[in-house]
């Protein structure tokens, strides 16, 4: 969801296409890292949506992917304003079969997370 500037449209999707108790679960990068670099640096503010962007590295060459960057309330907000019952929030950390694969990147995430999982419901019985 990164990579959407208006969440209003597939947050409807979902809502439509989901069964009744169905569960709407998608991860984002923690905003408020992003957020904090950037306003350290002088550019814009923790409460506005804004398009920033990534290098990705996993590729033949490099590519710059950009993404929105986001508010947590205004993630949130989207998440009820679509009908969804907020059922939580999750901040994973790595197995610890991932340290054997790369023991840096493991030590980071068991600083600060890679990336929120959110978990919506869709009203009503199963």
């Amino acid at each position: 969801m990164d990579y959407v500037e208006n969440w209003d449209v597939p947050l409807a999707e979902f809502y439509r296409v989901l069964k009744p108790a169905g569960r709407l679960v998608f991860s984002v990068e923690p905003a408020t890292f992003k957020i904090i670099e950037q306003v350290h640096e002088g550019e814009g503010s923790y409460f506005e949506t804004a398009l920033g962007g990534m290098e990705w590295r996993g590729f033949a060459e490099r590519l710059w992917m950009p993404s929105y960057r986001r508010p947590l309330g205004v993630m949130v907000d989207a998440i009820l304003g679509a009908g969804f019952v907020f059922r939580g929030m999750l901040e994973p950390r790595p197995d610890e079969r991932f340290r054997e694969a790369d023991p840096e990147e493991y030590e980071r995430l068991n600083r600060m997370p890679g990336f929120l999982c959110f978990v919506g419901r869709k009203p009503g019985a199963a």
